[in-house]
């Protein structure tokens, strides 16, 4: 029986507002568009961004040829990366903190 995966997101803002999220459904979507489902109002950060997803027992972080990209622990991701508990994704001003639950 597979174990019902969860993702617990860290949101950071530069000036110190930060908001926290528990995702048990996935795909997971981040981007400016009020259909996201993580909201970041930021000129930096396109209307769908990036995503996360589960691939068997890993979750992936797919960039959807963002403008500004996204970056994962200081490196640019490409098209996808596997993500690892701890993960810091930087989107725009904001940091978003993964914390695999």
């Amino acid at each position: 029986m597979q174990s019902q995966m969860k993702l617990m997101i860290s949101v950071n803002e530069r000036r110190g507002e930060r908001e926290e999220r528990i995702f048990s459904k996935f795909p997971i979507s981040i981007g400016r568009l009020p259909d996201n489902d993580i909201v970041i109002i930021d000129e930096f950060v396109s209307r769908k961004h990036c995503k996360i997803f589960t691939e068997g027992e890993s979750m992936v972080l797919k960039d959807l040829k963002s403008t500004n990209g996204s970056v994962l622990n200081d490196e640019l991701v490409i098209d996808a990366a596997l993500l690892n508990d701890k993960d810091v994704l930087q989107i725009g001003k904001f940091q978003l903190v993964l914390n695999i639950l």
